[in-house]
């Protein structure tokens, strides 16, 4: 159905609306300088299922580290190349990925894996969860889900500079 009568019943606009993130580009100009990216994580990959199967070893041979996907112009901003170890820095915190470095994602955002954070896998895995980035006091108030798409972000390189 298009119009839905359930969350109608329950007093909610009874078609789909748009609602600005409170951390966007538009809704928080004042934080784009320091974090002028949009951050997305929950591309799917096919060497894990969320945080399962970083311990099999013929899938961490594939990707044994946790990636994030920036625009080549955005990298080429920041120094960056493809395999530089990065740091995805938010409001709330820091995460450690490689980059990977591609013109098939949309200059201005970035797309981390998920995953991370569990207690298999290389040591990258464990350390690497993108909910350290985004906001959990911050969630759809419908389904109770948390933002995982639109927090402003950074990334900088960690790896040494090139001249």
């Amino acid at each position: 159905e298009i119009a839905s009568t359930i969350l109608e019943e329950h007093g909610y606009d009874p078609l789909p609306v748009y609602t600005e993130p409170k951390e966007s580009p538009l809704a928080r100009p004042d934080l784009t300088h320091q974090f002028p990216l949009v951050f997305s994580s929950g591309a799917r990959v096919t060497t894990d299922f969320r945080s399962q199967f970083h311990n099999v070893p013929d899938l961490v041979q594939e990707q044994p580290e946790p990636t994030v996907t920036m625009n080549s112009r955005d990298a080429a901003d920041r120094n960056i190349i493809g395999g530089d170890l990065v740091e995805v820095i938010s409001p709330r915190g820091r995460v450690r990925f490689r980059a990977y470095v591609t013109d098939n994602i949309m200059p201005g955002v970035v797309d981390a894996n998920m995953g991370g954070g569990g207690p298999g896998g290389p040591p990258a895995w464990p350390d690497c969860n993108v909910n350290d980035l985004t906001d959990l006091q911050r969630y759809d108030p419908i389904s109770g889900l948390p933002a995982y798409k639109p927090p402003l972000c950074e990334v900088v390189s960690l790896t040494k500079p090139r001249h």
